[in-house]
This record gives C-alpha cells, structure tokens and sequence, in this order.
C-alpha cells in the first residue's frame, strides 16, 4: 500500500498467486486486497487480518469511511456480495481489545452472471 499525503509504502501480504483487486479506505488508514484470500491492513493498530473463508475475490466497492462491499466471482455457483465492517473506536480503544473490530456479513446472492460470458463491466 503506498499512502499518496505521506509518501510511505507498507507491505501487505505476500499472495501464492497475484491479487485480482485492491481498495483504500477514504481516509487512507486501511485497506483490502483481494484474490486467493481477502488482506484488511489497519494502520490504526497496524494489523494485518488475513480472512482464508473468503476465495476468488473479484471486486471491491466503498461503501462509507470504514466498510466496502466485496464481490466473490461473479461466473461462479458461490457467487455473493458481502459486506466488512470495521469499528476504528473497538479498533483504537484499549479497553475493547476483546471485542472484534471487524464485522463481515453476507449482503446477498448475486447469481446475475451464472452462465454469461467472461466481462470486465460487472453491474452490481
């Protein structure tokens, strides 16, 4: 990740295979990246969270300061928009180190691509 206000690059992950997408959130202090597994990187804390359920990770889109939608292959029968979460209080607050500063749920199905060709505009 190369944050453009400050000049500096921070190492992410090291993937088996090259990443297929990547996102910053709005106020550069996080971010995603994703292919064979979804990468969170929080500068707050700096953290790395390496979520292995999530695969073929196609696209990432900003919902607000601290979440973003995820798409998972379009053309495949696991096709779905999911949704993370991140809490910068529970991620900042020492009295919450406890509690999960990160919340990941499914939006939906998205099966609108199932048996369509291959394109690079998804409509989602």
């Amino acid at each position: 990740m190369f944050n453009k206000q400050t000049s500096e690059e921070y190492s992410i992950f090291k993937f088996k295979r090259k990443p297929t997408c990547g996102l910053i959130g709005r106020n550069n202090d996080w971010c995603l990246v994703g292919g064979n597994v979804l990468v969170l990187r929080t500068l707050a804390d700096d953290c790395v969270r390496i979520f292995h359920d999530f695969k073929n990770i196609y696209q990432f889109k900003i919902v607000n300061d601290y979440s973003a939608q995820i798409l998972i292959n379009p053309w495949s029968q696991k096709a779905s928009i999911w949704k993370i979460e991140i809490d910068s209080i529970k991620l900042t607050s020492p009295v919450n180190i406890l509690e999960n500063p990160i919340n990941i749920f499914k939006v939906k199905d998205f099966k609108d691509y199932i048996n369509k060709p291959t394109t690079e505009q998804i409509v989602w």
